[in-house]
């Protein structure tokens, strides 16, 4: 069944989308009539001559725009390309193309994967310029030339850099500029803050108004988000812009975004920096190596406990590291500490409910110490974080999930159950399929969902900012993919379309729009999941 989500302002109608979806096709017929021609010149002549092969794509709409390009390439390089910048009626805001046929310079159109923002390249002259998607406009930046921070998904600010190498800081709103282009870099650490490098390779903190917050002393500074979003860490939450590792002669330590030293440097390891938990918006735990072996301190630079070499720490909470190995979705614990360093057996979830380790077992207990659930072989308590009322539990090498009054949402009989970071739980039935659950216990997909590709999907990095999407897509073990919504699972496009040859289905739902791969060729359809061709839907009516 369909769900019909509902419009917001930056909504598509129907007519739009088929205006957009015929331009969409007028790229594929005119790359294969072109496509024909080169075939016709090359009959008779060697292997090494023939095509290789020939593609169209679309990018999504980031706000205002979206990009149509074919390429049609002599094996690995490119020959012919076309490309268009499109705002949502269909019009054309910026062009190019290349015939090499022709003796034709190279100029492309590319977009960014991580802010909104249209790179036109001329390869012949290797210039560079950056169209805004954000502001309603696509202007040329020639007076500065600008590029988009990393994950700047609302571009307030934009990096300004010139052709000797140097760069600076401009207000993306009104060009004003923060900081004058004369550092050897400078990247967005967080909106607002800025990690600034200088032409003898130190580091420094700056604001949004361009004023220093550290002196140049630094050989490194990082953002404890970029680990937090790329891969499973130890933290607790997400730093936003709190705090960030600082490194000098090798030795990392942690500041706050005002400069201030919160953990002393003392880390090793130049190549990596370490690790930390936060919790209600403060730094609680920090964890790395002191004299290569692993070290936990507290948020104010006071030594937890120690870790073997073999070991991991994860935080809980505030209050608690718990030492041992995660190894896939068994869990070996060593000792629990508490927040001063004392072992302990215990991690409360709240005032009123506990988890007790004992004999490698756990239970959950009420504030006065009476059992509610358990004993059970585990309990999933890394990525289990604010969540309080509902539990992750398992016997032997079976998962399921408990509430806080002991009752059983999902038996636990199933092979892997994980929170997704989307509101939902991630439960894979069996070696050939997985479903999304409800924090409820109730089952919110019909179809039967790939295992290869459920798993995370909560926690990855998302394209075009690490904005959370309103719909991601979904494979089958049939091998099709559906567009779902994700706080709810409802199905908005149906599990029809293809994988893309590049490996691809289609972009998430942001800003109302997505792109879809059906029987061969790029649409674009709203949040409605309208712009497929009929024929698409009717299955599912």
């Amino acid at each position: 069944m369909f769900v019909l989500p509902s419009l917001s302002a930056q909504s598509v109608s129907k007519e739009q989308l088929k205006k957009l979806n015929d331009i969409v096709g007028s790229y594929y017929t005119e790359l294969d009539n072109r496509v024909a021609i080169e075939e016709e010149k090359r009959k008779g002549k060697p292997q090494e001559e023939q095509l290789g092969w020939s593609y169209v794509v679309i990018s999504p709409f980031i706000y205002k725009y979206a990009c149509i390009s074919y390429e049609i390439r002599e094996y690995i390089d490119p020959i012919v390309g076309k490309s268009v910048v499109i705002d949502r009626e269909g019009n054309v805001v910026v062009s190019s193309g290349f015939d090499l046929t022709k003796n034709d310079k190279i100029a492309s159109i590319g977009v960014s994967s991580f802010a909104p923002e249209f790179i036109y390249s001329d390869r012949s002259t290797k210039e560079e310029t950056v169209y805004d998607a954000y502001l309603g406009k696509a202007e040329k930046n020639d007076s500065v030339r600008c590029s988009y921070f990393r994950g700047d998904c609302i571009p307030r600010y934009k990096r300004s850099y010139s052709d000797d190498g140097l760069n600076g800081i401009v207000d993306g709103n009104n060009g004003k500029v923060i900081l004058p282009r004369k550092y050897h870099d400078v990247d967005m650490l967080c909106y607002g803050l800025f990690k600034v490098l200088n032409n003898e390779y130190r580091c420094a903190l700056s604001d949004s108004n361009g004023v220093f917050l550290t002196d140049f002393i630094y050989d490194g500074i990082k953002s404890f988000d970029e680990l937090y979003l790329t891969r499973e860490t130890i933290m607790s939450e997400p730093s936003n812009g709190r705090a960030f590792a600082a490194m000098l002669k090798s030795k990392w330590g942690v500041i706050d975004n005002k400069g201030n030293v919160l953990v002393p440097l003392i880390f090793d390891d130049k190549y990596n920096y370490p690790q930390a938990g936060f919790w209600n918006g403060e730094l609680a735990f920090v964890y790395g190596l002191v004299n290569n072996e692993g070290y936990v301190c507290d948020g104010k630079g006071n030594k937890v406990c120690g870790v073997g070499k073999d070991k991991k720490a994860y935080f809980w909470q505030n209050s608690n590291v718990v030492v041992g190995k995660i190894e896939g979705a068994i869990s070996q614990i060593d000792t629990i500490y508490d927040a001063k360093g004392d072992v302990t057996d215990r991690l409360a979830v709240n005032k009123n409910l506990v988890w007790h380790f004992k004999d490698s077992k756990w239970t959950l207990k009420n504030g006065k110490g009476k059992k509610i659930a358990g004993p059970f072989d585990h309990y999933k308590f890394y990525r289990q974080g604010h969540v309080e009322n509902v539990f992750v539990v398992g016997n032997g090498d079976k998962w399921g999930m408990i509430d806080n009054a002991g009752k059983i949402l999902i038996p636990i009989e199933k092979l892997r159950v994980d929170f997704n970071g989307c509101g939902n739980v991630e439960v894979q039935e069996n070696k050939e399929y997985s479903q999304i659950y409800s924090y409820e216990g109730k089952q919110l997909t019909e179809e039967k969902l790939a295992n290869d590709f459920v798993a995370g999907t909560g926690l990855d990095f998302h394209r075009y900012g690490p904005k959370q999407p309103e719909a991601r897509w979904f494979k089958n073990t049939e091998g099709k993919w559906g567009l779902c919504r994700l706080k709810d699972m409802k199905v908005i496009v149906p599990f029809v379309c293809d994988t893309y040859p590049g490996g691809m289905s289609s972009s998430e739902l942001k800003f109302g729009m997505a792109t879809a791969f059906y029987k061969g060729r790029w649409y674009f359809i709203n949040e409605l999941g309208e712009g497929l061709p009929d024929e698409a839907y009717q299955q599912n009516k």
